[in-house]
This record gives structure tokens, sequence and C-alpha cells, in this order.
């Protein structure tokens, strides 16, 4: 069995109830960078939590630029941005990263890759899409950091024993607004907002007031996209 039948053995395995009956080798030729494989088992004991949004699997859909679909058990690695397939009959596990040509529906939410410049950097990143407008939309960003402790200055009596506190998996979420084809990651503070310019300071204090907005709420925040698509 050379190397495209096993991948193509594989994911015909870990996905469950298939829409179509097969996946072509134009499938993975077109897709680019997209890659199933099989996940190593890693130890990562030795930090608190989890890299995932969710540690369960839960049903979703992967959809491919040629109409292909497939539905799957899936749970998204928000730190190293990369989807991962459980096959609940033979509990093996696999991962992929999307391109382009690839889309996934996840609790009910569609995801796909955007690149944006974070701190100067531009990365390739997995984003769920809030709103698609005509000039602004918005999107959420989920992430994962490693978080370490924090070393204290003074010295702890010694006891013979020194239990040392482990890092933890630490939410990094933002919201993303896109401007025609630029992206501006949302601030978690008015103040840092109104820098944006993405209204006028006084329009923007005015909607804030009048519609109390929050800007940790999705639904909050698409009324304010659909506010900016208007003005």
């Amino acid at each position: 069995m050379n190397k495209i039948q096993y991948l193509i053995f594989l994911f015909l395995n870990i996905v469950s109830n298939c829409q179509i009956t097969e996946i072509s080798d134009s499938d993975w030729y077109s897709s680019g960078n997209f890659l199933i494989k099989e996940l190593t088992k890693n130890n990562i004991n030795e930090i608190k939590g989890f890299p995932y949004t969710n540690s369960k699997y839960e049903q979703g859909e992967i959809i491919f630029s040629n109409g292909n679909r497939y539905n799957a058990y899936l749970r998204l690695n928000a730190a190293e941005q990369k989807f991962e397939i459980k096959n609940l009959k033979t509990f093996e596990i696999a991962d992929f990263k999307l391109d382009e040509n690839v889309k996934v529906r996840f609790n009910g939410d569609l995801y796909y890759l955007h690149s944006i410049n974070i701190n100067g950097s531009d990365q390739i990143v997995i984003m769920e899409e809030c709103y698609l407008g005509e000039k602004y939309s918005l999107f959420y960003f989920p992430k994962k950091v490693i978080e370490y402790p924090k070393k204290n200055r003074t010295p702890a009596p010694s006891s013979g024993f020194e239990k040392s506190e482990l890092p933890l998996w630490k939410s990094d979420n933002s919201y993303v607004v896109k401007y025609l084809d630029k992206y501006f990651i949302l601030p978690k503070s008015h103040g840092k907002v109104l820098d944006l310019n993405l209204a006028p300071k006084a329009t923007y204090k005015k909607y804030r007031k009048e519609n109390k907005l929050s800007l940790n709420n999705k639904e909050s925040l698409i009324e304010f996209i659909k506010f900016l698509n208007k003005i």
C-alpha cells in the first residue's frame, strides 16, 4: 500500500457517516497543505488543563471547495491551530491542518483559515465566521497559550520537600474585525477600540451608550458590525 493509499484508507476509517463513498486523489492534491496523520502520544501531563476549546469530540462537518462534505467527530486544538478527528469505533485519532480549500462546520459555526498580522508578524490562524458584511466583518479567534507560574521572590521555608507549580493552558481568545482586506484584533477596552477609528469617536460613544455594547459578547458585536456597515 503506497503513501497516498494509506492516507485515504486512514481518512475513510476515521471519518464516520460520510456523505460520499470515497475521497479521490484529486481531492488530496488540490488541497495543497491539507494533511491527515496519526497523532503521536505526547505527554502533556506537565501542563494543567488542555489546549483544546473543548476536550470532548463533537460531531462536525469537513467541507471541501469542490463540494465534497464529510461528517466527523472533531475537536479544535486552539494552541496548534488544527482540528483533530476521532473514530468512535476504533478510538483512533488523527489530525489535519486546513488550507484555503477546506472549511469545517463545528458546533454550528463555520471555521476556516485567515492570514492576519499579530504584533507585526503575519500568521495563519483558524477563525470562526461570526458575520460577513459588505465592508466590515466579524470573526472569533480561539487561541490557547501556556501560562507559567510567577516566581515567588520570597523563598519558602525549607521543609525538605518543594512542590513546584505547573504551567497551565490559558485561553487567549479574541474577536477580529475585518475591514475590506485588513484585519484588526479587537481590544478588550473601549478606549483602545476608539484608537482603531472604526467609527468617529462621537458616533462610537453614542452607539456604545445607547446599545450597551459589550466587547466580549458575540451577539452584541455582530449588531455593532451591522451598524458600521450602515454608516
